[in-house]
């Protein structure tokens, strides 16, 4: 699967691959565990909050590994393929659910496949409320749609007009306040539109972050582990002291899927920014850390590598694997039956099967690019 926020090149950065690992698997596994939880009541505990700021993260990785002097087409056929992914996956991903739960015997309609359809693209409850309540279907398996459609955004405007605002730092800062006020515009408005843009401003403005933050090379210095100096383990301690402390103070909750970002409307789009820019730091020296350990780094890396397989696919494996032991219903999003322990051994069958699959995609695609090496070599030595 072809990665829009990813270390490319003959030489990965591993703790970036295990950092993004980290996240995705934490977003699999807490995508089956919650989604059928009862209705989120309160804040939870302060670390819970810190882990799932790691969400926004992903944006500023997006911004991370621009590279300056690109060919504007070039930055663009990246989100492009985004596109193009979410484009086909959006219709492909609920239309396979369809066919595999009818052939195991579910009790969906086709009904059921529209509607999710619909709802991949966002163009469910326009101009309603953002956490209007939105049915059980059987064949939605897009959850992360919302996310990765502003990220495709934020990246078109980013890459519009980098070569302009990137030369000066106060025109990269000035962009950044931009995009959190409109940010706070769309959270007081509140009201849903199509393909989540609603979040874009707030994905933007960490693309762009990312983006300065590479200018420094702050996430490289941290990948170097300069464990015996004191310095380097002050910014650990002094990012996850300040995360910590802010996300007691001004809890950021768990509900930026619903455009809420904290207690204090949209007055806690600031704060949250704040604080997600000091949880990437920490979850960085994390991923570092993990890097370390033999047998855990590897695992860790090639699961990062494939994130955009997770991301696509994660839900529609799930529900596949469920289908095969349980009945789905109208009512909840997965059967009845399923524990928490039932539905975390799914989620990791269903990470490894989505890892498997990018692997065999990019197995499949350095092929088909040796095979045209090679055509292409053999007309030229032919053709002299």
């Amino acid at each position: 699967m072809g990665e829009v926020f990813s270390s490319n090149g003959p030489t990965r950065v591993v703790p970036m691959d295990i950092l993004k690992g980290i996240l995705m698997i934490g977003i699999v596994l807490a995508h089956l565990e919650l989604y059928d939880s009862p209705s989120r009541v309160g804040n939870p505990p302060t670390i819970v909050m810190m882990l799932y700021l790691g969400l926004p993260v992903f944006y500023i990785i997006a911004g991370y590994f621009y590279k300056p002097g690109r060919e504007l087409k070039v930055n663009l056929r990246r989100v492009h393929k985004l596109l193009i992914a979410l484009v086909i996956t959006s219709v492909l991903s609920p239309t396979v659910t369809y066919v595999w739960f009818t052939l195991t015997g579910q009790p969906v309609e086709l009904s059921d496949l529209f509607d999710s359809i619909v709802r991949a693209f966002w163009f469910e409850g326009l101009l309603g409320p953002v956490d209007s309540p939105m049915e059980c279907l059987m064949c939605y398996v897009t959850q992360v749609n919302y996310f990765l459609w502003p990220m495709a955004a934020g990246l078109i405007i980013f890459f519009l007009s980098e070569k302009y605002i990137m030369k000066d730092n106060r025109r990269i800062a000035a962009t950044i306040v931009l995009m959190l006020c409109l940010q706070m515009m769309f959270t007081a408005i509140y009201v849903r539109i199509p393909f989540y843009l609603q979040l874009c401003p707030m994905a933007t403005a960490f693309i762009f972050l990312g983006a300065l933050i590479s200018k420094y090379d702050l996430f490289g210095r941290i990948c170097s582990f300069d464990w015996r100096n004191y310095k380097y383990w002050l910014v650990f301690v002094v990012s996850a002291a300040l995360s910590y402390i802010l996300c007691s103070i001004l809890p950021p909750g768990v509900y930026f899927d619903n455009l809420i970002f904290g207690d204090y409307g949209f007055w806690s789009v600031i704060p949250c920014f704040v604080e997600v820019s000091l949880v990437s730091i920490f979850l960085l020296y994390v991923a570092v850390i993990l890097s370390k350990i033999p047998a855990l780094s590897p695992v860790l890396s090639l699961t990062g590598r494939h994130t955009l397989s997770m991301a696509l696919f994660h839900m529609m494996v799930a529900k596949m694997i469920m289908a095969l032991f349980y009945k789905f219903s109208n009512d909840r999003w997965f059967p009845a039956e399923l524990g928490s322990l039932d539905l975390l051994l799914i989620g990791l069958a269903s990470i490894a099967i989505c890892v498997a699959m990018g692997v065999l995609w990019w197995k499949c695609k350095k092929s088909h690019k040796l095979n045209r090496w090679f055509f292409q070599r053999t007309c030229t030595i032919y053709t002299r």
